[in-house]
């Protein structure tokens, strides 16, 4: 007997010891899109990717990540298979399902881009857009000023497809006149594919300059269902911090190397 109750106190130590040193993960989710986040050697990477590993550490979490398509992360958090997600910009219809931090994680900036062979030119008022076919990703938010406009007669057609590899291939098999991205993550996955000659930016009928067709702010945002407001509160106080100490623009300037 007491043998036994020696090793039931044993393994009963033993299991409380594993319970207290057990590594707290959070899990999230997000896009292919880099250099923000992106896979290279079965890791995941980016500036984002990195900046919320950071502000979870500073938390005391370890954090587990998943890439997937844009529509399919929604869901694992809306649904609450996954704790939280990095890149969501705000909407409304989000936040019946998401907390957000007030501090963003950077500002997505979206511009049109043509085939070479092409030379597309409006203005931010659209004007002489109602002829193009439009690329975009599925269940992307473009911006307030943009994603109410995209439909037409605005535009001609909206052809949402999954992924930035899947737009490029629309545009370059002339299935869509134009595309909308972000800078980095076009040209990127462009010079990826081997076709970043095939493609070049629209440009502004007033300045000739590329277009910047809108401007959104994107979170770490996380899952109503699993995580508390107080947890959300504690990781918008470590992102301030990331943003004053120099962490966040050290990170992103990186990846411009």
């Amino acid at each position: 007997m007491r043998r036994f109750l020696q090793t039931l106190i044993l393994v009963s130590t033993v299991l409380l010891w594993t319970s207290a040193h057990a590594e707290k993960k959070i899990f999230l989710v997000s896009l292919e899109n880099p250099p923000q986040t992106y896979t290279e050697n079965g890791q995941v990477w980016g500036f984002n990717t990195d900046i919320a590993r950071e502000a979870l550490r500073r938390a005391g979490y370890a954090m587990e990540i998943q890439l997937v398509p844009w529509s399919r992360a929604l869901a694992l958090v809306r649904m609450g298979q996954a704790d939280g997600i990095i890149d969501a910009a705000f909407t409304t219809e989000r936040s019946a399902y998401l907390l957000y931090p007030h501090t963003p994680l950077y500002e997505e900036r979206f511009h049109a881009f043509q085939r070479a062979d092409t030379d597309i030119s409006f203005d931010q008022n659209f004007s002489g857009a109602e002829k193009l076919r439009v690329g975009t990703d599925r269940d992307y938010y473009y911006g307030a000023h943009l994603s109410p406009l995209l439909k037409p007669p605005l535009f001609a057609k909206v052809e949402k497809t999954v992924g930035i590899e899947c737009n490029i291939r629309k545009l370059l098999n002339d299935r869509v006149d134009i595309i909308i991205e972000q800078n980095g993550p076009l040209w990127t996955t462009a010079r990826k594919m081997g076709v970043a000659d095939k493609i070049k930016p629209a440009l502004s009928s007033r300045d000739g300059k590329p277009l910047l067709m809108s401007i959104s702010k994107t979170y770490l945002a996380f899952s109503r269902k699993n995580i508390s407001q107080e947890f959300v509160d504690k990781i918008d106080h470590i992102l301030k911090q990331m943003q004053d100490d120099g962490f966040m623009k050290r990170t992103r300037e990186a990846y411009k190397k």
